[in-house]
């Protein structure tokens, strides 16, 4: 073969390669455009896995007759695309139990093997749910929270606020109600009122609903002298506060209200910085090269389905408070307060929801061991309902309500017994919130 026929060669060959990623692109965001919202993994999985195979066919045929540099070439990209399609295809049927992954970005990917299983995408704006948009003749509902509303481990068609939807549907009212959720993992309350302002202005919603975990969101916010609590990823906003309950943004913040709320709003726009992150967050490779120095560091990441943190012998919960004090509540109450005011003055009326930690001490107490100690939570539950009542607050301690359930009901509510929410989790609380939600405007 002549040097031209050898360079034309190598030409086709690149260019192939190069159309067979394109089409798996193409497909992707065609895929992505026609969904309203996330969509099951397996398609996606499948979809990819069959642009990986073409792609990795091609450039193996493109390998065979090349020179050596552009052997190493092909090779590396043929190597990169079999392992890219290695990991699709065992993620479409659920065989990576350590890999563990997000992005809220527009499309981002979803991968999350922790408690229960689950693959699929964010939604257009980048947050993990089943509803984009509100129809303008109904009655709006937007449920915020963290991770409990994020629901990572469970369908959007399965989670508090797609059940809260089904359940309003059914009760023979003429006011229609849609319910869109607004959640984020790792925030504390400080991004709850950033994601109250950002849900007030984008969607105009006529009730707010925010569910306020008292574990490690009492801390996730609190300046301590150290990191403060949970990894931020770079988004954890740190407040110091005072003897008199003066909130204040100290020096060590990661991030400040103004940049979080300039990073939800970056998912409206489909910039180059946005775009960049859809595509890379679909590549389980890169996701599993981020998750393995944790792996080898730390060991697996495991919920407490993996670790059998659920009754009757529960290890420490790791979403339990750790040494809260008085400037935790301090913060807590100041973000209420700033939360009420912004929902006051947009005429929205604002439900609050506290749900305790599922400790081995809620156990103790849930089979009638000991009575006498209150589980972790359930104090900071009482003190905040009490401070809300005289400012007409609308707060709803879930604790004591859990606990008048059989023990094996509420098992069934928790990955593990002690994690996040299983669907029929998500089923409770949304028959919880639901008594008087889908009522006309006040």
């Amino acid at each position: 073969m002549s040097p031209a026929s050898r360079a034309s060669h190598r030409a086709r060959g690149a260019l192939a390669v190069a159309a067979a990623l394109a089409v798996g692109l193409a497909l992707l965001f065609g895929i992505a455009a026609l969904a309203p919202g996330p969509f099951d993994g397996q398609g996606f999985a499948i979809a990819g896995s069959v642009c990986g195979l073409v792609a990795a066919l091609v450039g193996g045929v493109a390998w065979w007759g090349r020179q050596s540099a552009v052997r190493a070439l092909l090779f590396t990209l043929w190597t990169i695309l079999a392992v890219e399609l290695l990991l699709q295809g065992l993620t479409a049927v659920q065989l990576v139990p350590w890999l563990a992954m997000q992005e809220n970005a527009p499309w981002g990917r979803v991968y999350w093997s922790m408690e229960g299983s689950r693959s699929g995408l964010m939604s257009r704006w980048g947050w993990h749910q089943r509803r984009v948009a509100f129809d303008d003749d109904a009655q709006r509902i937007v449920l915020v929270g963290d991770s409990f509303v994020e629901a990572l481990q469970v369908n959007p068609r399965s989670n508090s606020a797609a059940q809260l939807e089904g359940l309003l549907a059914t009760t023979g009212d003429d006011i229609r109600c849609q319910v869109m959720a607004l959640g984020r993992s790792a925030t504390g309350p400080a991004h709850h009122r950033v994601h109250v302002q950002y849900a007030l202005e984008h969607h105009a919603p006529d009730q707010l609903i925010l569910l306020l975990f008292l574990g490690n969101d009492l801390a996730d916010n609190l300046w301590t002298g150290d990191s403060g609590g949970f990894p931020g990823h770079g988004q954890m906003m740190l407040y110091d506060v005072d003897g008199d309950g003066t909130a204040t943004l100290h020096g060590d913040s990661e991030i400040d209200p103004e940049r979080y709320r300039q990073r939800l709003e970056a998912n409206h726009e489909l910039g180059p910085a946005s775009l960049a992150r859809s595509i890379m967050s679909q590549s389980l490779l890169l996701g599993a090269l981020q998750t393995l120095p944790r792996v080898l560091a730390v060991g697996p990441p495991t919920g407490p389905e993996q670790t059998g943190a659920g009754p009757p012998d529960a290890p420490p919960n790791p979403m339990a408070p750790q040494n809260i004090d008085q400037r935790a509540l301090s913060l807590v109450r100041a973000m209420l307060s700033d939360i009420q005011q912004d929902c006051q003055a947009a005429g929205v009326r604002l439900r609050v929801y506290t749900l305790p930690p599922i400790t081995p001490a809620f156990w103790a107490r849930a089979r009638g061991e000991d009575t006498a100690s209150a589980p972790a939570g359930f104090a900071e539950e009482q003190a905040l309902a009490t401070w809300a009542a005289p400012r007409q607050l609308e707060l709803t301690p879930l604790g004591p309500r859990l606990l008048t359930m059989p023990e094996d009901r509420i098992e069934a509510l928790f990955f593990g017994g002690a994690g996040h929410f299983t669907a029929e989790g998500h089923g409770w609380l949304a028959a919880e919130i639901a008594p008087g939600t889908c009522a006309p405007p006040r």
